[in-house]
């Protein structure tokens, strides 16, 4: 059974910029941050950011990723 979603994620074309962003305008509190990822909390709810890098093709990817959670995940296989 899907338990709820897990996380939100999209690409930034910018991780260094978009940061303050979503931290200081939005005010979403910043969970995590390396060199290609950020996390947010809002609302207790993640929101992930990540940076397309040179070699990614996010072309055909015009909004965002939903990742859901599964509890047990081998169940929620069998069913699809």
């Amino acid at each position: 059974m899907i338990n709820k979603i897990a996380f939100i994620s999209y690409f930034v074309f910018n991780l260094k910029r978009s940061i303050p962003f979503y931290r200081d305008l939005l005010g979403f509190k910043l969970l995590l941050n390396n060199d290609s990822w950020a996390e947010f909390d809002v609302d207790g709810q993640r929101l992930a950011i990540h940076e397309k890098r040179n070699d990614a093709n996010i072309s055909g990817q015009s909004g965002a990723i939903v990742y859901f959670e599964a509890n047990p995940i081998e169940k929620m296989i069998e069913d699809l």
